[in-house]
């Protein structure tokens, strides 16, 4: 046995039963490795339209790259898009703060 998976026409027709595209089925099944049955039922995840988000970022000068990244550490859409970002500045400021508190707490 060669390991190789077949798409089969039942897996197509169960795939577009399902609201999977045939490109869907085969990407999911020969790149992803889903098994045939799996990929045919699985839900397709719905595409978020981040338009508003985007536009609420760069108003608050937050690039769409840190908003992408923000959100895919689980961040609410909000909050990514208007946290004021930490300047390296800032951050040196931070960690000397939390360092001197760390230091308080250790000493007798």
């Amino acid at each position: 046995m060669s390991g190789y998976i077949t798409i089969t026409q039942a897996d197509i027709e169960l795939a577009a039963a399902n609201g999977i595209t045939a490109a869907q089925l085969r990407g999911r099944v020969y790149n992803n490795g889903w098994s045939p049955a799996e990929a045919a039922t699985r839900p397709v995840r719905p595409k978020h339209d981040r338009r508003k988000w985007v536009e609420l970022a760069a108003q608050h000068g937050i690039k769409a790259n840190t908003l992408y990244h923000r959100l895919s550490e689980g961040w609410e859409p909000e909050r990514a898009a208007t946290q004021p970002l930490v300047r390296p500045e800032e951050m040196q400021v931070l960690a000397r703060a939390a360092a001197q508190a760390n230091r308080r707490r250790e000493s007798p």
